[in-house]
């Protein structure tokens, strides 16, 4: 299912609502994250248990530097596509 249909699908059973550019939980949204945080915190617990902080930020950095650089090379990777895509289209259009 895809990010799109998952929270169209959330909107329609009125777990999120539009607030702005910005999504947010309802009433029922905010029951069912609670209730799913109390199903999950005991085995989350045993999880993450012993794990020393600093290991927990480090474990936090590397997925935050690797996204920050995926979406700077996105970027400029749109960036230089955008002009040769322009002309592309321009010069299929006089074709």
């Amino acid at each position: 299912m895809s990010p799109t249909r998952t929270v169209d699908e959330l909107v329609a059973r009125r777990l999120l609502v539009a607030d702005g550019a910005r999504l947010r939980p309802t009433e029922a949204g905010r029951e069912l994250l609670a209730a799913v945080g109390a199903e999950t915190a005991p085995h989350t617990g045993r999880i993450w248990d012993g794990i020393p902080a600093e290991d927990l930020a480090a474990a936090g950095r590397v997925p935050a530097l690797v996204t920050e650089r995926a979406s700077t090379d996105l970027a400029a990777l749109s960036a230089r596509a955008r002009p040769a895509f322009r002309a592309q289209h321009e010069f299929s259009r006089r074709a």
